[in-house]
């Protein structure tokens, strides 16, 4: 059945998309990390600012100010606490000048009532030389919420930086006492800092700090414990900062829970080959996984028992010169995770992918999706929270050091209902709606979970403060670094730093401007019950694992011929397509072309001319029209054109296969032109007839496992299979008991074995090599899986 469709719209695609087009990537790189020691000589912007008016939803108070915006490099943590007494208790960096030479870590608080301790302006925590990158927990000690604000600071012009927790004497008082966590003053570790904080269920601090390499080489997350006499209004740390693991990021986090002695952590673990010796200039901060280790009392974690929750498959070389299978997953976790455990015990992980194209060694310029995993499923893979994928084709605004369009996520949770909801900030990359300097302004989304994670209603901007087109230092409004308050009671305890010129001064991006710290309350009874966010395989969804898994191969190329460019009177177009189905397997799918006015242009528009329902085409028959025409009316616009063909599925624009070729049409331009209202009578459609031409495709008649050799083997052996089509092939492996032991083994990075458990193979023969190096002697149950189709075999190990 030939259907002609016209609309105009904005590409949506799907990330297998994304690997086809990569206009809009960049080349990898590495940012520094900002300690609050810089000197940033930049132009500097005073008050007072035009208003802003108010927010879409809820309510917002100024509690502080700052200068220095940037309140953390990636993980957030907790700078808002909701304690049981009605208090809601707020810290942060502040920049008490411009230059920031002057900063310090502010406290304030609001009472039930909702009068706050020191209106608008907050009460410093400490009298050091300088201060900066808090968090914070609150803990009731049986008087009410007493803050315990975890920061570093130097007591010294110039000194180093050193992790600190301060206490206050009372509740609610301000009236701090400062403990610095102890220091070996060893030459290799300079500076521990940037610390997260949270008091575990037996009462005892749980630190997570992180090593000031002084440049971007790998960094070292340290662990620290220690524990507060409410009677002498002390803390005492046991023994010195613990090693937790290597990284690249400031990523780290720690959770406790309120019902057990557990306490979670979670870190990026870089991927590069080699990590964390070896050659640092390959060392990238976006290669990353995401390592977990669960500890039951607190007391002794191992930071070796730790489970890799995202596993991203690495770069398989052997694939090139085919880039799109030689890159396996282009996704990787990047500088910002939120560790959370919930009133039943599960702990839960969200956190940020922009895409990474190891291959080509790029990235998109800014598009992320925000991702959820819990404990309750540890089957299941991570949840799509957010799509910031949605303007990668055409958009090349950056977001800025160490910034991607979503990110930032936390958790919290409503104890009445049980549901999850997940605040996070979005960079609003409108092209029309930037600063000065050309950098967007962030804006705070909020999602909520019904399921405890199994899927997520579409974020809703809480914020909705536009900044206007071109805006001058002091006219941006861009809600920056959020936190949120785990105890959701009926209402989300949000706080962000409204940055007054977009981008962070301190990484030389704008101006200094003096930035309202708001908090902001959104009650669940007022956030809209959204449509729910696709899950992997619905319609419109993403695959957490797969971006380098290829759609069905059913090639198409067009190829411009004459006629541009197109006189402004109108003329013939001529062009020429050629597909073919390389795939090895009949294919059912829809082959389009979509005319683009202005391409790559903000204002371009899309319209599809023709698209075609194609069904049972089979194996190597192909489409040849060497002597395809459309006729280009007279009163279409002048400008730039491209007509860009697909195959795929339409309209939810799942693309298999594009080409594009570009022509012009002389004349004026106009953008506002109605394509839908102007499109030409009776023209012909290429698809109407399509030539094939059947190619002989040599593939296995059916899926089986052809060997296993050798068997016994001593440590390693391979199996051969083979099959039909093209398909997800996994790999488990049994011990007598039937203990999964392929689950210990798998091929993702920090197992350091080679077992590639799971991973797509086109139609043929293939061979899997399990290592077995790291198990007794025995027995053992090989099982594979391949779509419908399941071999399982016996094979003997003797050592």
């Amino acid at each position: 059945m030939k259907r002609l469709i016209i609309i105009s719209f904005i590409l949506i695609l799907i990330p297998l998309f994304v690997l086809t087009a990569n206009n809009q990537t960049v080349p990898l790189k590495n940012y520094p990390y900002m300690t609050g020691r810089e000197d940033v000589r930049a132009p500097v912007a005073h008050p007072p600012y035009p208003g802003y008016g108010t927010t879409d939803l809820g309510t917002t108070t100024v509690i502080g100010t700052t200068w220095y915006e940037l309140q953390h490099n990636g993980t957030v943590g907790r700078m808002i606490e909701r304690s049981a007494d009605g208090y809601t208790d707020f810290v942060w960096m502040n920049g008490e000048d411009w230059g920031a030479i002057s900063r310090h870590i502010y406290y304030n608080y609001i009472d039930p009532s909702g009068v706050q301790g020191w209106p608008g302006s907050g009460y410093p925590v400490e009298a050091s030389q300088r201060a900066g990158y808090t968090t914070m927990d609150v803990e009731d000690w049986g008087a009410g919420g007493i803050a315990f604000p975890c920061y570093h600071s130097t007591p010294i012009p110039g000194g180093d930086f050193w992790t600190v927790t301060a206490a206050d004497l009372y509740s609610h008082t301000g009236s701090f006492v400062t403990y610095e966590a102890p220091n070996p003053y060893n030459p290799q570790l300079p500076e521990i800092i940037w610390p997260r904080i949270q008091f575990d269920n037996q009462q005892a601090l749980q630190i997570v700090s992180t090593v000031n390499p002084y440049s971007m080489d790998p960094q070292r997350h340290y662990w620290i414990r220690g524990t507060y006499d409410p009677l002498t209004f002390s803390i005492s740390y046991e023994g010195n900062f613990e090693l937790m693991t290597w990284t690249m990021t400031i990523a780290g986090d720690v959770a406790t829970s309120e019902v057990s002695d557990k306490v979670a952590y979670a870190w990026t673990w870089c991927k590069s080959e080699g990590f964390p010796s070896g050659s640092v200039i390959d060392f990238s901060q976006r290669n990353n996984d995401i390592y977990l280790v669960v500890d039951y009392d607190g007391e002794d974690p191992d930071w070796t028992d730790f489970v890799n929750i995202t596993c991203f498959m690495p770069p398989d070389l052997s694939w090139l010169p085919d880039t799109l299978m030689a890159n396996m997953d282009t996704l990787r976790a990047y500088t910002d995770l939120n560790v959370f455990i919930d009133q039943d015990d599960f702990v839960h992980v969200v956190f940020t992918t922009p895409s990474y194209f190891a291959v080509q060694g790029e990235t998109h310029v800014h598009p992320s999706l925000i991702w959820h995993w819990t404990s309750q499923y540890p089957d299941e893979d991570p949840k799509m929270i957010h799509d910031a994928f949605d303007d990668w084709w055409w958009n090349s605004v950056d977001c800025g050091a160490w910034n991607v369009k979503a990110q930032r996520p936390q958790l919290g949770q409503d104890p009445a209902t049980g549901y999850l909801y997940c605040m996070y900030q979005v960079y609003d990359c409108d092209t029309l709606a930037l600063s000065e300097g050309g950098f967007p302004s962030g804006e705070i989304y909020l999602s909520y979970s019904e399921d405890l994670g199994l899927n997520w209603h579409e974020g809703t901007n809480i914020t909705e403060t536009i900044t206007p087109n071109n805006a001058a230092p002091g006219a941006c409004l861009s809600e920056i670094t959020p936190s949120m308050a785990k105890l959701v009671n009926d209402t989300c305890h949000i706080m962000y730093v409204l940055d007054r010129d977009a981008g962070t001064v301190v990484q030389t991006e704008g101006s200094w401007t003096l930035n309202d710290v708001v908090y902001h309350q959104v009650p669940v009874g007022d956030i809209p019950a959204t449509p729910l966010v696709p899950q992997f395989p619905e319609p419109g969804s993403y695959p957490f694992h797969g971006y380098g898994i290829p759609p069905p191969n059913m090639f198409v190329e067009v190829t411009y011929v004459s006629g541009s460019p197109v006189p402004a009177s109108g003329g013939n177009l001529y062009y020429a397509i050629w597909g073919e189905n390389q795939a090895g397997q009949p294919l059912d799918y829809d082959i389009w072309i979509d005319k683009i006015y202005q391409p790559g242009q903000p204002d371009s528009t899309v319209t599809t001319l023709i698209l075609r329902e194609i069904t049972n085409y089979l194996p190597g028959w192909q489409i040849n029209r060497p002597d395809a025409w459309f006729p280009v009316p007279g009163d279409w616009p002048g400008g730039e054109y491209a007509f860009q063909i697909y195959t795929g599925w339409h309209p939810e624009y799942t693309v298999w296969h594009n080409d594009m070729m570009y022509w012009v049409k002389d004349g004026p331009v106009d953008s506002d032109f109605d394509f839908e209202a102007n499109l030409p009578l009776n023209a012909p459609d290429p698809f109407e007839q399509i030539a094939i031409t059947q190619v002989d495709y040599t593939v296995p008649e059916q899926f089986e496992v052809t060997g296993v050799y050798p068997n016994p083997f001593n440590a390693t052996t391979v199996l051969s299979f083979s099959m039909r089509v093209a398909s997800l092939v996994t790999l488990d492996i049994f011990d007598v008991n039937g203990r999964n032991v392929g689950a210990s083994l798998r091929a993702c990075p920090g197992s350091h074995r080679g077992l590639p458990l799971q991973s797509w193979y086109p139609p043929g023969t293939h061979q899997i090599t399990f290592d077995g190096t790291d198990l007794p002697s025995g027995m053992y149950i090989y099982r594979i899986t391949a779509g419908e189709f399941t071999v399982s075999g016996k094979m003997v190990l003797m050592k």
